[in-house]
């Protein structure tokens, strides 16, 4: 005997993708989003404990570090990503995607591994710093320049309040930690090597 079920056209098809997910719950992602917050103020925090005004003054009296990190992160990086973009013949949103993670600003991230190669740390926070502030003007400057091959500039979305948010957890922290350093030397190396290292 054939147990062959035929399916009833007359039957409306299950939208089989309504009834996956379609990404986490928004609440997991605001989760995430303040860990990832609070890690980052904790451990600009441990970096300003690592600084002192006189690494810093040294750093504006001789700015040739902040320049050179300056044209890198928005003249050769954006530069790159639009030639890796017309080089791959990527699609409109992968190539404006790829110029938009180009010059975007630096983050923490290089600011850990200069601690840990025992780098220079003012030197790295203060290209944080100041690549999150110019990023205000020069991310829109840069996707004018070179996103016209593939999308209108206002069609553009850039993230000023991320950029700001960005770099109001770098700054004060840091500032903040300075301050213990200043007046409490022996706790902000202990915090300097409980949160870095």
């Amino acid at each position: 005997m054939d147990t062959t079920v035929v399916p009833d056209s007359s039957v409306e098809p299950t939208n089989i993708s309504a009834m996956s997910p379609q990404g986490p719950p928004q609440n997991l992602i605001l989760g995430n989003q303040i860990n990832m917050t609070i890690a980052l103020v904790i451990m600009m925090f441990a970096m300003g404990c690592t600084l002192t005004l006189k690494d810093l003054k040294y750093i504006f009296i001789r700015p040739v570090g902040l320049f050179i990190g300056f044209l890198c992160q928005f003249g050769l990086m954006p530069l790159i990503g639009f030639a890796l973009a017309h080089a791959f013949d990527l699609s409109p949103g992968l190539a404006v995607g790829t110029i938009v993670i180009a010059c975007c600003p630096g983050g923490i991230n290089s600011n850990i591994l200069t601690y840990w190669t025992e780098a220079d740390i003012a030197l790295s926070v203060s290209m944080t710093a100041f690549s999150t502030l110019f990023a205000v003007v020069m991310m829109p400057w840069c996707l004018f320049l070179y996103t016209r091959s593939w999308y209108a500039v206002a069609d553009a979305i850039i993230p000023y309040v991320q950029i700001i948010i960005a770099l109001v957890t770098i700054v004060f922290p840091c500032i903040f930690g300075m301050l213990i350093r200043w007046k409490f030397e022996k706790a902000a190396k202990i915090v300097g090597l409980v949160c870095i290292k």
